[in-house]
């Protein structure tokens, strides 16, 4: 891997709005946030002619968005003397996206432990992490195309095939005092 002397830190610049209510003498709490972030300059090692002698280039290179929704309950039922409950309630939605990626870079994969042909990347224009690696042919409606053998048949050409980006998370917390 070539160094660089003229590598920089990466940047975030991130912004978020939200508001924070109380009633009922703080039983009932509700807190929510809305927040947009974006990364640039970030550090990767870039692919290189191994004519050069090397593999890779560090560089800082990439833009990836994030914009993303919070919100928390918090609820106290029972307040009396010597007991307390409070229950919680938080919801979370992020959506990252991949903005750019360096001149001549289509796709940057991460590294790897396992085995399989199947990798988490990243593609301009998708979510980030994406699941790249061997896809089944299917038809106008969807369907995967089955040989005569029973087996499916595959894609010459490998895609994107699953994004692990949860579509939101939820959680709920008692605590009994």
């Amino acid at each position: 891997t070539i160094g660089n002397k003229d590598l920089k830190p990466e940047t975030t610049r991130s912004s978020e709005v939200g508001v924070d209510l109380r009633f009922f003498g703080n039983k009932l709490g509700i807190d929510l946030a809305y927040y947009e972030s974006k990364s640039i300059g970030q550090i990767l090692s870039v692919p290189v002619a191994y004519s050069t002698g090397y593999e890779a280039l560090v560089m800082n290179a990439g833009t990836i968005t994030n914009k993303g929704l919070e919100a928390q309950v918090t609820v106290t039922p029972i307040d009396r003397k010597g007991f307390l409950w409070e229950m919680m309630f938080n919801f979370t939605r992020n959506r990252n996206m991949v903005v750019d990626l360096p001149d001549g870079v289509s796709m940057f994969p991460f590294e790897t432990t396992g085995v399989s042909s199947t990798q988490s990347v990243a593609i301009e224009g998708q979510p980030y992490g994406v699941l790249y690696g061997t896809r089944y042919l299917r038809n106008e409606a969807g369907q995967i195309l089955v040989r005569d053998d029973g087996y499916p048949s595959k894609d010459p050409l490998n895609g994107v095939i699953g994004d692990p980006n949860p579509d939101f998370m939820l959680g709920i917390r008692n605590t009994l005092s």
